[in-house]
């Protein structure tokens, strides 16, 4: 699944065999991915939802 902003910043998330998620940036797919499981899955959302991911503000 893609998922975008309309801003060209887009998302490559796929599920996992272990139940979980792994979401990469869909410009550079063989950069690193970002592993999560349901809880860790719940959490990106929230932090996103509120822009408190830690990562710059635009």
């Amino acid at each position: 699944m893609r998922v975008g902003t309309g801003t060209g910043h887009v998302l490559g998330i796929a599920d996992t065999a272990t139940g979980g998620l792994a979401v990469c940036d869909s410009k550079a797919p063989d950069g690193p991915l970002l592993r999560l499981g349901a809880e860790g899955w719940s959490a990106f959302l929230a932090g996103a939802k509120k822009g408190t991911l830690g990562g710059r503000r635009r």
